[in-house]
């Protein structure tokens, strides 16, 4: 059996994720409440604001998966 003491958790301060894993692990998440497409449009809108500051953007995309399904 291998063993590893690892002094900090991964994804802490001490011991961050890197953005791929960030990003892996939230589409991994978000998968569970939004469809793939989605995801894929969510990821894209919050990673733009770093450029575009459009809150509103991912909000709607949010609010998309909230509203209630037509029969």
């Amino acid at each position: 059996m291998l063993e590893a003491e690892v002094p900090y958790q991964r994804g802490g301060p001490e011991n961050p994720m890197s953005r791929e894993e960030v990003c892996a692990k939230f589409r991994a998440n978000a998968r569970l409440a939004l469809g793939e497409g989605r995801v894929e449009r969510l990821e894209r809108a919050i990673l733009a604001l770093e450029q575009e500051s459009d809150l509103p953007g991912p909000l709607a995309i949010l609010g998309e998966a909230r509203a209630p399904r037509s029969r």
